[in-house]
């Protein structure tokens, strides 16, 4: 409820009454007539250097066929130029 200003006067009954959009990208409260982006409160609690570099950690060990096509030409190039 810290997160959300406007759920901290809400009553406990309009809490409890959110209904969840899509595939979960969002929350939606009728009765409050508030909506919430999941990515917007994630983004709010895991603010900061350290979080960014997770995500760019956990996405630089994902594969794909453009990575891999990538990492081809590079090799024909001879291999990654280095960081300056």
């Amino acid at each position: 409820m810290k997160l959300i200003p406007n759920l901290k006067r809400a009553a406990p009954s309009d809490v409890q009454s959110v209904e969840v959009l899509g595939r979960g990208s969002g929350l939606h409260w009728e009765s409050l007539d508030l909506d919430l982006s999941i990515r917007a409160l994630v983004s709010s609690v895991f603010a900061g250097p350290e979080w960014m570099a997770e995500l760019g950690r956990v996405g630089g060990r994902r594969s794909s066929a453009a990575k891999a096509a990538a990492a081809r030409r590079n090799g024909r190039k001879g291999g990654r130029p280095p960081i300056r």
